[in-house]
């Protein structure tokens, strides 16, 4: 994933890619939530999530709460850009949440850390700055063991999920009635009931089953 972090301050933008470990903290997180900069790398910071495109170019659309592509009426905005003012168009977005789909995330920095972006963006050398008092250091040891275990639970969450999702056979599913299919599918995880919208949009693609799962997947 390739984050592009705007500093409103200087006026700056930078961006780089990050590793999916890295990414895979901000699944899930909406436009608008705040992040801690120390999860990707920028120790010290805070951002705020206000946009960004999924790996096809479609932009992400504020208010749309799922992590799927929709095709809504646009009035401007992100993926539309109309010639004459008041004129709609139905066009294709990509949700709000943050998944594996999203290939580009905007953020904002809305608290600063002790360094330079664009020395943590590698863009210029790192300035001497005065010791670290001991506070400093222990605070600095701490984040780095707080971000080393949330990428350990994320790792394990993911195989869980995965083993979970492996055991159900969705298109078999998806062959049976609404209610059938509700009775069954009402422990499912997140991730499993996306794997069962796929399945109901290649199968069936009934309307009020589609939007029962979306609705799983949201809450």
């Amino acid at each position: 994933m390739q984050i592009v972090v705007s500093n409103p301050e200087k006026g700056k933008t930078y961006q780089k890619e990050i590793e999916d470990k890295k990414s895979r903290v901000l699944h899930g997180k909406r436009i608008g939530e705040e992040v801690e900069g120390s999860l990707l790398g920028l120790k010290g910071y805070k951002v705020k999530i206000t946009g960004g495109s999924d790996k096809q170019g479609f932009p992400m659309k504020k208010g749309i709460k799922t992590t799927e592509r929709t095709k809504i009426l646009l009035e401007k905005g992100p993926g539309y850009k109309p010639k004459e003012r008041g004129i709609r168009k139905r066009k294709t977005v990509r949700g709000e949440i943050v998944s594996e789909e999203t290939q580009q995330l905007n953020l904002k920095v809305v608290s600063k850390g002790r360094k330079k972006l664009a020395t943590l963006f590698g863009e210029e050398p790192e300035e001497e700055v005065e010791e670290e008092t001991k506070e400093e250091v222990e605070e600095e040891k701490s984040e780095e063991k707080e971000e080393e275990e949330t990428e350990e639970t994320d790792e394990d969450e993911e195989k869980e999920e995965q083993e979970e999702t492996e055991e159900v056979n969705y298109e078999e599913l998806t062959e049976k009635n609404t209610d059938e299919i509700k009775e069954e599918a009402k422990d499912f995880t997140e991730e499993q009931y996306k794997k069962l919208l796929e399945a109901e949009e290649q199968n069936k693609d009934r309307k009020t089953m589609k939007e029962w799962i979306n609705k799983q997947i949201e809450d």
